[in-house]
């Protein structure tokens, strides 16, 4: 069933036949059905060279069955197991330690090492024995890999494993496919075991884990108990959901009346009024309202404490899809409440789960994953805003807090994980935390993370979880994420809202050409100002240390409250800054990047740009913060050369939204990139010598 790629075209090796069935020996344990037997006296007893063999062999076996302690077979005897022991388990431990009998075509799978002979029947004639070769027992010194992410990556030119990317080193004997580990070879089996059962399913059968459920949309449930199949391995415990007596499996999430009386051409229609774009087979029907969902009383009233009357776009069609179970790829602007989107799902969910099952209520449903501390704070308060009165609780994890308080949390047991990577690598790597029931994963602002360097580590989260549901969302959604996301979603919906490449529409922009020596005295005539001084305001800056001295340089000058937020204070630090200019006692914020992502600052209504971005997705982000769920708001930015490389596509954004474009702006010669270089008065003179 397992081969290493090294050894699929090895030269056939000879095996010897070791142990054959008997009667039981009562004085070996049994464990779920299996019973060990000892052959009977008239067979003869194996030569001495292959009792060594036999011992690893039944020592396997017995792990395999469930035995504490493997039975002891003295010089003489062999041990063997009956045929109730799954066919599975068999073929783990041959293919470990013992190849498969090569006694076949030269262009037959083979494996190294010995082979493990089970009886097919109780009572069944003893097969006819063969000699053992040993030839290439030394290939054994290399185990295994057991989990996908123990795998190296891989290199150019060598093969990828189908189920996460990384080094092919295996190729699995029935289906074909490279695979990096037993964990992946496990998924590939499993997968091909539920497309199987899909087609004739039995009353009685025990559903598979919540993973195998995702794409069917609803949370599937088994019991406790291990139920070996020809496709399982002894490292994969089915530790889901146990069900209530009298319990059946939760039912599928259906929507209302409403929308399911939605013509296909309402449904079309409604997507075309509120600009919403959708790729993907049988994409659900969007909602109309929050009572379309079915969401229980609690959850409603929390959304109308919360300020939510109504759904917003990307609402109306995200949260039925993601109820469904669906694997997401959504791209919207910024304001539109993407965040509230998926946090409706998950705790609506969470309340299913935990409302109609007896779980490990330690282990978390669901994990939502976001580039900045600031960000998953601000996530966490909504999520318990929504959650409140719920049986849902929640664990934030991120870097600069105390690592005991935080595993101390996920000890007492939580529903919602809210993080950063790298933390929650640390955690569930160095502190065994256990992720096997998480069956939601939510990655926010995906865009920002790889530009972090997160892509390793979230696909290093991605593996150490069993093929959970995962959303990615973000503002902006360019051509690389596209290519990430094919390799992590299985059956994604594409969701846009409006255009995702353009600032907000409620935001007016205010371009100023301002030299750098000067833009210190412009900000402090702005905030001056009465007519143009709107706080509680965010003044973006380039550099940590240049928001210090910049907010330094406000309260000196002009009297005003400023503070300055920045990666390098600590996290009980900014929050307290945080406070204080959400509750209004601090008009003015000085930030670098770190607030321009995904933050709902609610109460911001004006944006300072004093230092332009490196990239125009950043500027979009930035001036996005003035605008919340569509309410007005303006952006005042402060340009020079020092951003020429943004010229050209700065102007013809501004153009397309009508912001008045600067004379000098305008006029750049960096503004055309086709003699911009040349402009250089440097590279002129050089280029004027040489001709």
């Amino acid at each position: 069933m397992f081969v290493p790629r090294s050894l699929r075209t090895s030269a056939s090796t000879s095996s010897k036949l070791l142990g054959s069935p008997g009667r039981p020996d009562p004085s070996l344990p049994a464990t779920c059905g299996k019973s060990p037997t000892v052959p009977s006296s008239s067979l003869q007893p194996s030569p001495t060279s292959v009792v060594a063999a036999s011992s690893k062999v039944n020592a396997d076996l017995g792990a395999v069955a469930g035995f504490s302690s493997p039975p002891v077979v003295s010089s003489g005897q062999s041990c063997s197991y009956t045929a109730s022991l799954p066919t599975a388990a068999i073929d783990h431990v041959s293919s470990i330690s013992h190849p498969a009998n090569t006694q076949s075509a030269p262009d037959s799978h083979h494996r190294h090492g010995t082979v493990c002979t089970t009886a097919a029947t109780t009572g069944s004639a003893p097969a006819e024995n063969v000699e053992v070769n040993n030839s290439r027992s030394d290939i054994q010194e290399d185990p295994i890999v057991q989990k996908s992410i123990d795998q190296r990556a891989a290199e150019a030119d060598e093969p990828t494993c189908v189920v996460c990317g990384r080094y092919g080193e295996y190729i699995c004997d029935e289906t074909d496919d490279d695979v990096c580990s037993l964990e992946c070879k496990a998924i590939v089996l499993q997968g091909r075991t539920n497309r199987n059962e899909a087609k004739a399913a039995s009353p009685d059968a025990v559903p598979d884990s919540i993973a195998s459920s995702q794409t069917q949309g609803n949370v599937r449930v088994t019991r406790k108990t291990k139920v070996f199949s020809q496709t399982d391995l002894p490292f994969m415990e089915d530790d889901c959901f146990i069900v209530k007596d009298g319990e059946q499996p939760l039912p599928d999430w259906e929507p209302d009346d409403v929308v399911k009386r939605m013509t296909q051409q309402e449904v079309e229609n409604l997507r075309r009024q509120i600009d919403v774009i959708v790729q993907g087979d049988d994409v659900p029907r969007p909602i109309l309202e929050f009572s379309n969902c079915r969401f229980m009383p609690k959850l409603l009233s929390n959304l109308e404490n919360s300020g939510f009357e109504s759904p917003t776009s990307v609402q109306m069609q995200v949260i039925p899809a993601a109820l469904k179970g669906r694997d997401l790829l959504v791209s919207a602007g910024t304001g539109l409440g993407k965040t509230v989107g998926y946090l409706l799902s998950v705790v609506f969910r969470s309340c299913r789960i935990r409302s109609h099952f007896l779980v490990d209520k330690q282990k978390p449903l669901a994990i939502v994953l976001t580039p900045t501390r600031e960000l998953c704070v601000q996530v966490e308060e909504q999520a318990k805003a929504l959650a409140k009165g719920l049986p849902v609780k929640t664990a934030l994890v991120v870097g600069g807090d105390a690592l005991p308080q935080q595993i101390h949390r996920l000890k007492q047991g939580v529903e919602l994980i809210i993080g950063t990577p790298g933390r929650l690598i640390d955690l569930f790597s160095k502190h065994e935390v256990d992720l096997d029931n998480v069956c939601m994963l939510v990655l926010d602002e995906v865009d920002s993370m790889l530009d972090r360097g997160f892509r390793e580590q979230v696909l290093q989260i991605v593996t150490a979880l069993t093929q959970p549901q995962i959303l990615m969302f973000s503002a902006t959604i360019p051509p690389e994420i596209d290519v990430f996301s094919s390799s992590l979603l299985k059956r994604p919906i594409r969701i846009s809202v409006g255009k995702t490449s353009v600032p907000s529409e409620s935001v007016k922009q205010t371009v100023i050409w301002v030299e750098t020596k000067n833009k210190k005295n412009k900000l402090f005539d702005v905030l001056r100002s009465p007519h143009h001084f709107r706080p509680p305001v965010v003044v973006f800056v380039s550099s940590r240390l240049g928001a210090e001295l910049l907010a330094d340089a406000i309260q000196n000058v002009t009297g005003l409250q400023a503070a300055a937020v920045h990666g390098e204070k600590s996290m009980q630090e900014r929050r307290e800054v945080m406070g204080s200019f959400l509750t209004g006692s601090l008009p003015i914020v000085v930030a670098t990047g770190v607030l321009g992502r995904g933050l709902d600052l609610l109460r911001v209504t004006q944006v300072i740009i004093f230092d332009m971005p490196s990239s125009l997705d950043e500027y979009i982000h930035q001036i996005g913060r003035a605008s919340r769920l569509g309410l007005p708001g303006s952006a005042m930015v402060f340009v020079n050369d020092e951003s020429k490389q943004l010229f050209k596509p700065l102007i013809e954004i501004l153009r397309s939204s009508g912001v008045v474009v600067p004379k000098e702006l305008a006029s750049s010669p960096y503004a055309v990139s086709s003699y911009a270089a040349a402009y250089n008065p440097r590279k002129r003179k050089a280029y004027t010598n040489k001709k």
